[in-house]
């Protein structure tokens, strides 16, 4: 077989005849032909790629996003807004720019929206103490603004404000026992003796720890002695008080826990 030779720009000539049984194969155009260029659009979408293997070469990066049209509407503009590909309801891809709580830099970095990520975003139980901004030493959280609010800081003293009376109310008093106790803990005993001289007071109910101070009332009386109204050793079930030689009335307190 002769070698074509050009007699025009893209058109091959074949001064030899081929039979009507002849083929030009792909073997036989390679031997005569090194490279060719086609002409805008002259490759349709009816070209096949061979069950053979066989096919249509392409150089790398020669297809452009313009002839990808399986992709949809896609912008080819040159701009600082970032885009992505997202399939639609017609099967196709659309070219669309990240929007909502998330926004993507064109190096593909992610930034989530100030405010965005609510409570019901956060696993119950996985925010941390660690997590919480630091307070001030000797400092509680709570709210004291009169309604409804974020925990603030609050001092002591707010703290026995918001508190009021709830500090120093009894939690119990038992006439029986003659006694008040409080919510801290605090006890008082309270009662009364007459006699003369060294009298022993015993409480109906000792105290659970502790006995703090014994404090005593005006004598009633005007009996006089050295030792009267004078409390001596004392116990978390008893005290004894000293007093005059005459007959003495005197009210007594004790304080314990």
């Amino acid at each position: 077989m002769a070698a074509p030779s050009a007699s025009g720009t893209g058109i091959i000539n074949k001064p030899t005849a081929y039979g009507a049984t002849s083929q030009v194969t792909s073997t036989n155009l390679n031997a005569h032909v090194d490279n060719a260029v086609f002409n805008a659009n002259a490759v349709s979408s009816t070209i096949n790629v061979g069950d053979d293997g066989t096919g249509l070469f392409v150089i790398d990066g020669s297809i452009t996003t313009a002839k990808t049209s399986f992709l949809g509407t896609v912008d080819v503009t040159a701009n600082s807004t970032v885009r992505i590909l997202s399939k639609q309801s017609d099967g196709q891809y659309d070219s669309v720019t990240p929007s909502g709580d998330v926004t993507m830099s064109q190096a593909g970095a992610i930034t989530i929206a100030n405010d965005a990520v609510t409570t019901d975003k956060i696993l119950n139980s996985n925010v941390t103490l660690a997590k919480v901004a630091n307070i001030a030493d000797d400092r509680v959280l709570g709210n004291i603004s009169g309604g409804a609010a974020a925990p603030s800081e609050l001092t002591a003293a707010n703290v026995v404000t918001m508190l009021g009376t709830s500090l120093i109310n009894p939690a119990s008093i038992d006439d029986n026992t003659e006694s008040v106790t409080f919510s801290n803990g605090l006890i008082v005993k309270f009662g009364s003796q007459t006699g003369n001289g060294s009298e022993t007071v015993t409480f109906d109910t000792a105290f659970p720890n502790k006995i703090y101070t014994v404090v005593l009332s005006p004598r009633s009386n005007g009996g006089s002695s050295t030792t009267q109204l004078m409390i001596g050793s004392m116990s978390t079930s008893s005290f004894i008080v000293y007093l005059g030689s005459a007959s003495e009335h005197v009210n007594w307190i004790a304080i314990g826990r």
